[in-house]
């Protein structure tokens, strides 16, 4: 966040430049209408682009993230969070591919072409 800072107290008014993230991402699409589907889709993006978006936008790490893993994850204070919400002008997002999920966290998965446990 110094970066952000001073970019914008010293150099963003006379060059005009802004400040940005661009990410990969995959899309995660349920394989079924099932809670199970549908939850499991909400953590595969939780464990991909959310578990870098989030801290910078929300000040926070995903709860999908969080649930799994316990509290390994740092806490941000007041100030971080005020200061991460000033720290993007754009998200960029570079999108190649996509993916069904199926849950096999909580369900059983029959292994087989296409599938994997992650």
């Amino acid at each position: 966040m110094a970066a952000v800072h001073i970019y914008r107290t010293k150099y963003q008014e006379a060059q005009g430049g802004s400040i940005g993230i661009v990410l990969q991402c995959s899309w995660y699409e349920p394989i079924s209408d099932s809670i199970a589907d549908k939850l499991a889709a909400e953590r595969a993006h939780a464990f991909t682009i959310n578990w870098f978006l989030e801290p910078i936008i929300f000040g926070r790490y995903p709860p999908e993230m969080k649930n799994i893993l316990g509290s390994i994850f740092p806490v941000f204070s007041t100030t971080e969070k005020q200061e991460l919400n000033k720290g993007l002008d754009f998200i960029g997002i570079n999108h190649y591919t996509s993916y069904y999920v199926r849950d096999c966290m909580f369900s059983e998965c029959e292994p087989g072409n296409g599938t994997s446990k992650t």
